[in-house]
């Protein structure tokens, strides 16, 4: 006996669901739910696509605040970029911090660094992937760092962080979630069903759903080097662009968690961010 993690989700047949007896199934299927969606309930934790200078011939940095697994999960990095000659060596980095601090002061740990060779026919899309890097539970935001190419010049498509956890494991995890595992179910003691298993179906699903949190806009430029947005003459507020979102499923009262790394160089208030709805 074992905690399965099944490859596609299990749906029971309409009569299993009338008038079911307390038997393995069909709860067990709804059980092994549970850790299919452990470890396939893959929301985005970033999807960024910075408004930057096309065809830059400099090394770029992006700050981008995040809402990390409580789990310390391991994720799957994406960048997408072009370079207008081919085959150039670029260098892609990502760290975090557990520790803000505006100004360049914050203390950025490593997580992943490689030099990828960009598409062999110069404008073409490049799409770099960094499969299983974990981000600590403490991390409040990361850098994401490209060089320039030694010819030509780079334009920066998208940063992408997808979770990708491995398999449950026994325990209960710091979110809240709690695995299945079969072996009391399915002992030739013929276990009772309890309350327990049926809650579970419901608790776990919803700490997973509370704890991967899913980056539902975002808008982002370079670090200081040469932001593509600025007003820099504005004496009061200067708007940026609004933004509508859809959120599929959702109705009722809906949470969103907004975060802002941001410099503010002018008005009588220095650092100050205003957001409306």
């Amino acid at each position: 006996m074992a905690i399965t993690t099944t490859i596609k989700p299990q749906f029971a047949a309409e009569w299993e669901l009338l008038l079911p007896q307390m038997a393995t199934q069909p709860l067990r299927k709804a059980l092994e739910n549970i850790n299919y969606h452990w470890k396939y309930y893959r929301p985005a934790l970033v999807s960024f696509a910075p408004t930057a200078d096309p065809g830059l011939t400099r090394s770029s940095e992006y700050h981008i605040p995040i809402q990390p697994s409580a789990d310390g999960l391991r994720y799957t990095f994406e960048t997408r970029f072009i370079c207008s000659a081919a085959a150039q060596n670029v260098t892609v980095t990502v760290e975090y911090t557990t520790a803000y601090v505006a100004g360049g002061a914050s203390v950025w740990v490593g997580i992943c660094s490689d030099v990828v060779v960009s598409n062999a026919v110069g404008g073409a899309l490049t799409t770099v992937t960094k499969a299983d890097q974990t981000i600590p539970a403490t991390a409040v935001a990361l850098k994401w760092s490209l060089t320039a190419p030694a010819a030509g010049d780079r334009t920066d498509h998208h940063l992408v962080a997808l979770p990708t956890p491995a398999a449950p494991v026994a325990g209960l995890q710091l979110s809240g979630y709690a695995p299945f595992d079969d072996t009391l179910l399915l002992s030739g003691d013929q276990a009772a069903v309890h309350t327990e298993w049926l809650n579970r179906c419901k608790f776990s699903m919803a700490k997973l759903l509370l704890d991967r949190q899913q980056n539902a806009y975002s808008f982002g430029q370079e670090y200081r080097s040469a932001p593509r947005w600025t007003k820099t003459n504005a004496a009061y507020w200067s708007p940026l662009p609004p933004v509508r979102i859809g959120l599929p499923g959702q109705s009722g009262v809906v949470s969103l968690l907004v975060s802002v790394i941001a410099e503010v160089s002018a008005g009588n208030t220095s650092d100050l961010v205003r957001l409306r709805q």
